[in-house]
């Protein structure tokens, strides 16, 4: 009974196979929505630095447009 246990064992083997292979289907909406959302978040980041540097460019040049207001305003009252 050698090829009956051989063939049992193939069977298994294939149940196994068969198994693996539903459980990467099922597996695979999770794999595609936590690489949309990682790609989300990866351009949401970058676009917040982005946006924080911008800021910081905007500030400085505001704080530079303070300065030559209060000269201006200094050597109009001389």
């Amino acid at each position: 009974d050698e090829v009956g246990r051989w063939k049992e064992s193939v069977r298994e083997l294939q149940s196994r196979e068969l198994s693996a292979v539903y459980k990467f289907v099922r597996d695979m909406p999770l794999l595609v929505s936590d690489g949309y959302w990682t790609n989300v978040l990866n351009d949401s980041r970058a676009k917040k630095q982005r946006l924080q540097e911008e800021k910081r460019k905007l500030e400085m040049m505001l704080q530079r447009a303070d300065e030559y207001e209060k000269c201006a305003m200094k050597r109009l009252r001389r």
